[in-house]
């Protein structure tokens, strides 16, 4: 759910929407620091299209928006 949600974020270009998600994320579950520090920095540079192509590499393939 929470990939969607952020896939989501991305497809609308909410960035700020991602970076909050991101936080709770980290706050919640440590193993997904390597997970959120990329996205961060992919955040921090307005690379949306990349947080796109990031993100739909873990969602299934039949998944559409």
């Amino acid at each position: 759910e929470e990939l969607r949600e952020l896939h989501h974020f991305a497809m609308m270009g909410n960035l700020q929407g991602i970076e909050e998600k991101l936080d709770v994320l980290q706050a919640q579950d440590e193993t997904l620091q390597a997970f959120t520090q990329i996205l961060q920095a992919l955040v921090h540079n307005f690379q949306v299209n990349e947080i796109k192509t990031f993100l739909q590499s873990f969602l299934p393939s039949s998944y559409v928006l």
